[in-house]
């Protein structure tokens, strides 16, 4: 995954643009019009709505930058995420919930995200894979801002924080191996030194699964990916440039798989 900054002003234009279809098409069938936002939803509710398009959003997410990935069956993904993201939207998107209440942003940004959920669709229609990636990436950028105003902190936030800064570390090195030589190891090491403090800041986080049995998972993935940051720190440290590339990938995997169960 790439490390996302804001999309430019034509691209972003054409998702709000979709939204704006796809929101009318849904009060339409509602037999509703756009009003603006109001108290009164559930967090609850939105919460466990959120979380099941959140799943299937991480699903296409990370499948898009695979490029051994088939693009029919992430298609088939994608339309269910959006799917899943226009009941969120039939239900929130003119009463939030209180803690979004006051958010004069909040229609803003849900339109946002719909619209950049539904040029990833297409694009995965078409097939392009990158192209689809380019587009629900900036997705987790939208919803961070949105939090973050609104003073929620959001686990998945502080992982996007580390996933952004981990593959600063990691990918010039796992792009182009043979480009860790010994004059590059002082860029590298304080590549590293920044990821592993980002990583304290996820380490210090305190989140706490619901479910036992998720705490198990959880606490092996936290430990795989401090391993794995603490051998690439090593091997850079001690010049071991043989396994250096090794430990990168090892670095992405590991944070691959805690996204996906918990990001």
């Amino acid at each position: 995954m790439t490390d996302w900054v804001p999309a430019p002003s034509p691209f972003l234009a054409r998702a709000v643009f979709l939204s704006l279809i796809l929101i009318a098409a849904c009060c339409a069938m509602a037999g509703a019009t756009p009003k603006h936002p109001g108290a009164g939803g559930s967090s609850d509710q939105f919460q466990a709505k959120f979380q099941e398009w959140n799943t299937l959003y991480k699903q296409a997410l990370v499948g898009t930058n695979r490029p051994e990935a088939r693009a029919d069956t992430l298609l088939l993904i994608a339309n269910d995420a959006l799917a899943a993201w226009l009941v969120l939207l039939d239900r929130f998107y003119e009463s939030p919930p209180s803690v979004y209440a006051a958010d004069a942003g909040w229609q803003r940004d849900l339109a946002t995200v719909t619209g950049y959920l539904e040029i990833a669709r297409r694009d995965l229609a078409s097939g392009r894979l990158a192209e689809a990636h380019r587009a629900l990436g900036p997705v987790r950028s939208v919803l961070l801002d949105l939090r973050r105003r609104n003073g929620i902190a959001y686990y998945g936030d502080i992982l996007f924080e580390y996933h952004n800064v981990m593959e600063r570390a990691c990918d010039p090195i796992i792009a182009d191996p043979d480009s860790v030589t010994r004059p590059s190891l002082p860029d590298i090491a304080g590549r590293v030194r920044a990821a592993r403090t980002v990583w304290q800041h996820v380490l210090g986080f305190g989140f706490t699964p619901v479910h036992e049995s998720e705490r198990e998972k959880h606490r092996d993935l936290i430990a795989r990916e401090t391993k794995a940051l603490q051998q690439l720190e090593a091997a850079v440290t001690s010049g071991d440039l043989a396994s250096i590339a090794s430990a990168a990938q090892e670095v992405k995997a590991h944070y691959r798989e805690l996204y996906l169960a918990f990001g």
